[in-house]
């Protein structure tokens, strides 16, 4: 009986061991990267109309 402590032991402390570095590796692979400096490129930029060649008068008329 003693021997079948030991191996359940043995397999819940794997587990656990298994489970956290699982764990550990997803958060650290979803996080975003705080020492990254580069601009994010789904943001969207604000431009005004003429910059993109319309006409603000024009759009406004419409």
């Amino acid at each position: 009986m003693h021997k079948r402590k030991i191996s359940i032991y043995c397999y819940l402390v794997s587990a656990a061991f298994i489970i956290g570095l699982l764990s550990i590796s997803m958060f650290i692979s979803y996080s975003k990267d705080p020492t990254s400096s580069a601009k994010d490129d789904n943001q969207l930029e604000y431009v005004t109309p003429e910059e993109v060649g319309y006409s603000s008068e024009k759009l406004n008329e419409a």
